[in-house]
């Protein structure tokens, strides 16, 4: 969702809506999987936007999982922004 450094803002914020509408349809104990493949999201971002869209959905969860790309994927460690894949997977508690 943001293929330029000044795009980030805007993609945020449509993360931010499209989670909350997911987190507000799972039932409590149920499972839901995030994602982002953009480079110009850090982890650091995602988990904000993931807080910020469990909190506006009004639901409280637990992470099973937070992960990046596969082995199949690598990139440079001087390039972290090729670190570009971000996934939690998380069950809802409330």
């Amino acid at each position: 969702m943001a293929k330029s450094e000044a795009q980030k803002e805007k993609a945020s914020a449509k993360y931010i809506e499209t989670f909350a509408l997911a987190a507000r349809r799972v039932n409590d104990f149920g499972h839901l999987m995030l994602s982002s493949c953009s480079s110009h999201i850090s982890f650091a971002d995602f988990d904000s936007i993931v807080c910020e869209s469990l909190s506006r959905a009004r639901k409280k969860a637990q992470i099973h999982r937070i992960s990046g790309q596969g082995s199949d994927h690598p990139y440079p460690h001087i390039c972290p922004e090729l670190r570009y894949l971000k996934f939690y997977h998380l069950c809802i508690n409330s």
